[in-house]
């Protein structure tokens, strides 16, 4: 006897790899899979799983659960017939252009399979194998094969419970206000093969063994059918792991009734249909609502003030080792605030063989998290993120040249300024915007008025204007007095030239102006040598003046064939035209520029020295 539970045993196995449904759900498997991919590379530029993680992933669990199903339908004794091992398969094929994962769930199909079941005529075809279908169909216990679909529901919604939740793949949405939002989408197919019983073979016993037998068989045999669970559902304003557990207890909820009625129909026929109705419109009306309430919901994963949540971690990557979670916050890297992804990336090259996280976990609580990186490491250790503001995540390469735009337009590398400022914790939040905010200091060719452009507009020469050396002179204080200039001989002609510089175009503010009553003051307070005196000559004063008012109304023009023609070259070159109109509203702190006294000041003595000497000669 045991030599023929074997061999029927090994046969099982063996009809497995006949049945057609075994390998369609690899390649459908795939397809999902190459699918996914797509997608993430698309959101990501990059690929969280491979292309085979939908087929390999599920293999143990599933293998597990249908062990489990198949001890216990042998003991008990599960039969089912050929022709409805067909019908289930028809019904598959059916319903797998539609893309709907959880409809492609053996729940799904095996109810709709005996609702149909139910209605079949016993033969009449012109088709003789089409007749036997039929009629093994027809001569099938029904009440067995309802209890099959109950212990597909409970395995089901034991599966969503404890597997879910786990290797979800993170993606991108528009909110109804049209802002870039996280989520987490979750698509299972979990293959389960289970023992069932034939009413073909060499298997038989007297007694009640099977419990629900066909009404033409005294001899069975046994195969292995590769029944599929799966759901996909797309988890938002929640953890992954909180929400397909709420999901999972509500279909475990639904598993208990089906059972029950299907007990009451094991002696009352009359109500077998009812399982199959139950099943399918509970577990409809269970996946729309928990769709219909994520769409209701805020996303969880979105864009905050300050540090940045985390989307997603790429499977064993740096900060996987650092045990890095879905939805957890970084707020520092290296010891420097991040605002960005930008900004992690350029402070992970502060150090390119250590990081060094301070997380915020689920809770809020603070953490540290630190790991060595190898080469070949991912540019962001593994993490994921939402994209900064509306701009889209960028790929390696991208980020590169957004950081080469970023310090053009800032007029030096953040890399740098980090390393001459290393006590000062904000000085990566002071050096950096996110692609919505604006960028301070412009390059001098865009035209914009900027701290930058305006010490390029007043720059400081090997010899300096006698007007910016009394300015810096007077700075200094009492201790080089001996320095400052008497301004009473400034014309009328300079006071003039002084006060006719353009104006900004955006904010109708002035520029910078020559205190004149200041500088007449220094003529009651301080005693001037009438040698340097002399050394100041109204036409000098003039020319440097009318340099800076050529310049000045250079930029005004430029501005204003910029403002009719619309043209944003940063902005279009880089893909980033918000920087561009942030820029032409800012009102830039004029304070700022503040030329070198000390340097200045020698500069000073030695052209004064050089003209004093030439005016001897």
């Amino acid at each position: 006897m045991l030599d023929v539970i074997g061999l029927e045993i090994l046969k099982a196995f063996g009809r497995l790899w006949l049945h057609p449904l075994t390998y369609i759900f690899i390649l459908a498997a795939f397809f999902i899979g190459l699918k996914r991919v797509k997608r993430e590379r698309k959101d990501f530029h990059t690929r969280v799983y491979d292309v085979i993680h939908e087929l390999t992933s599920p293999v143990m669990i599933g293998i597990g659960f249908g062990l489990i199903l198949s001890i216990i339908f042998t003991v008990v004794g599960m039969e089912i017939s050929v022709g409805m091992m067909v019908l289930i398969t028809a019904l598959w094929l059916l319903f797998l252009p539609f893309r709907k994962i959880r409809w492609l769930s053996m729940t799904f199909i095996a109810s709709f399979a005996l609702i149909i079941s139910g209605f079949l005529p016993n033969g009449g075809t012109n088709y003789e194998f089409l007749n036997d279908w039929l009629v093994q169909i027809n001569s099938m216990n029904l009440v067995g094969f309802a209890w099959i679909v109950v212990a597909l529901f409970l395995s089901e919604a034991l599966l969503v419970m404890i597997n879910g939740w786990k290797e979800t793949s993170p993606k991108l949405l528009k909110s109804k206000r049209g802002k870039t939002v996280g989520s987490h989408e979750a698509k299972k197919l979990w293959p389960i093969p289970i023992l069932l019983l034939l009413p073909i073979g060499n298997l038989s016993y007297e007694g009640w063994w099977p419990l629900f037998p066909s009404a033409n068989s005294s001899e069975f045999g046994l195969m292995l059918i590769p029944f599929i669970l799966g759901f996909q559902l797309t988890v938002q304003s929640q953890y992954p792991k909180t929400g397909m557990k709420k999901l999972g207890k509500q279909l475990l909820i639904l598993s208990v009734m089906l059972a029950v009625v299907a007990g009451v129909a094991s002696y009352f026929s009359i109500i077998l249909l009812a399982v199959p109705v139950i099943g399918l419109l509970g577990r409809e009306f269970i996946y729309m609502k928990f769709i219909n309430s994520e769409k209701q919901k805020t996303s969880y994963f979105k864009h905050i003030e300050k540090g940045l949540t985390v989307l997603g971690v790429l499977p064993h990557s740096t900060a996987e080792k650092m045990g890095i979670e879905v939805g957890e916050v970084i707020s520092k890297v290296n010891g420097y605030e991040v605002f960005s992804q930008r900004d992690i990336y350029e402070a992970l090259q502060l150090n390119s063989a250590y990081c060094k996280l301070e997380v915020l976990d689920r809770e809020g609580e603070r953490r540290f998290a630190q790991s060595s990186i190898h080469e070949g490491d991912h540019y962001h250790i593994g993490l994921l993120f939402i994209p900064d503001g509306e701009m889209t995540n960028l790929s390696a390469r991208g980020l590169r040249s957004s950081v080469v735009v970023h310090n053009d337009r800032n007029g030096g590398s953040l890399t740098a300024n980090v390393l001459l400022n290393k006590d000062s914790e904000s000085s990566i939040k002071d050096a950096n915007a996110t692609e919505d905010e604006l960028s301070i200091i412009s390059n001098e060719n865009e035209g914009d008025f900027t701290n930058q452009e305006e010490e390029d507009s007043f720059p400081i020469k090997e010899e300096i204007s006698p007007i910016e050396e009394l300015t810096l002179t007077n700075e200094v204080g009492a201790e080089q007095a001996e320095e400052e200039r008497n301004f009473s001989n400034i014309t009328d002609d300079v006071i003039e030239a002084i006060e006719s510089l353009p104006t900004r175009m955006d904010k109708k503010e002035d520029y910078p102006k020559v205190d004149v009553d200041k500088y007449k003051a220094i003529e009651t307070e301080s005693v001037i040598d009438e040698e340097e005196v002399a050394a100041i000559r109204d036409d000098e004063v003039i020319s440097e003046l009318s340099k800076h008012k050529d310049t000045f109304q250079k930029n005004v023009e430029v501005e204003e064939r910029r403002a009719e023609s619309g043209d944003s070259p940063y902005g279009q070159a880089a893909g980033l035209n918000a920087f561009y109109e942030e820029f032409r509203k800012t009102v830039t702190n004029r304070d700022t520029w503040k030329p070198k006294v000390e340097d200045n000041n020698e500069k000073s003595k030695q052209k004064n020295k050089k003209q004093n000497k030439e005016d001897n000669e």
